[in-house]
């Protein structure tokens, strides 16, 4: 079942929810991570349980621009 989904990530409750469910490991890290990313708490989550950060994937830099 994929309760993850319903995280409202705009409310404290949300948010609470999440951290508890990261915490006793409820939720996968790459689940918690892939819904985190971008958002404006996601630093604060990747400081509290920093086996989050190796699960967020930084898009390729786009820097090989065909000439």
């Amino acid at each position: 079942m994929d309760e993850y989904y319903g995280y409202d990530l705009d409310s404290f409750r949300g948010l609470s929810t999440l951290n508890s469910d990261i915490a006793q490991g409820f939720i996968e890290p790459k689940a918690a991570a892939d819904l985190l990313r971008g958002h404006p708490c996601e630093d604060e989550f990747l400081e509290r349980f920093p086996e989050l950060r190796h699960c967020i994937q930084e898009p390729p830099d786009d820097d090989t621009s065909s000439t």
